[in-house]
């Protein structure tokens, strides 16, 4: 059990490293005691708000991402979605949508990590998100 905390806390550190902004400020040579103080609760921000990145990073970022594999000398634009979904089960052919929004496009789709929520973001400044269970438009 320890040496799994360890290396937990290794792989955190590591992970916090890669957001915090730069090395810590030198704060020993200052005479100002509130130019002092209020760098020291800055880089403590600092430090909290890599933290808060880290653990985001370790809950909300997918470990690997899916991908269409072609088979020889076929193209995957090619592939239609119809086709796709007779290889799937019931529960997930159902989760097909055909959504049309020709206005403002194109636009960049992202789920959230248990897929209840939908965020589409147009080159234009559109911006919606959608309940996916009940596809409902939340915000528009």
């Amino acid at each position: 059990m320890g040496a799994k905390k360890e290396n937990s806390d290794n792989e955190m550190g590591e992970k916090v490293k890669k957001y915090l902004r730069g090395e810590a400020a030198n704060l020993e040579g200052l005479k100002d005691k509130k130019l002092k103080g209020q760098l020291a609760v800055r880089e403590d921000l600092y430090g909290k708000s890599a933290k808060t990145a880290a653990k985001i990073e370790k809950r909300l970022l997918p470990i690997e991402g899916g991908y269409l594999e072609a088979e020889g000398i076929e193209k995957t634009w090619r592939i239609k979605q119809e086709s796709i979904a007779h290889e799937f089960d019931i529960l997930s052919s159902r989760n097909q949508y055909d959504i049309v929004l020709a206005e403002l496009g194109p636009y960049t789709l992202d789920f959230t990590s248990n897929g209840q929520y939908m965020a589409a973001a147009g080159r234009k400044g559109h911006l919606a998100v959608v309940d996916m269970k009940t596809l409902n438009l939340i915000k528009d």
